[in-house]
């Protein structure tokens, strides 16, 4: 989790190389991340319609595992492109 929402600390160090487009993606994928995160801890998050996802349970176990890999997927071709344009922008300055 922690691994993949520094992807948009990554992506905001390296701007204005990056582009606002992948910033914004990079941002997007962190804000679910932390949601997936807090959702997971101790914190009660009623008052912002947050469900809970109780990890000391079998099923709640399920749930954030099935979260973590999509999310995980889902970051996968943002740490691509982010690399692609930082190598690019590094070969361009020779």
């Amino acid at each position: 989790v922690h691994a993949n929402m520094d992807l948009y600390k990554w992506a905001a160090k390296s701007m204005p190389w990056i582009g606002s487009d992948l910033l914004l993606d990079c941002f997007e994928l962190a804000v679910e991340l932390r949601e997936l995160d807090m959702r997971a801890s101790p914190y009660d998050l009623a008052a912002w319609n947050c469900e809970p996802i109780r990890i000391e349970t079998p099923e709640g176990r399920r749930i954030y595992e099935s979260e973590q890999r999509r999310l995980s997927e889902k970051a996968v071709p943002l740490r691509k492109r982010l690399v692609e344009m930082i190598d690019r922008t590094l070969a361009e300055r020779g």
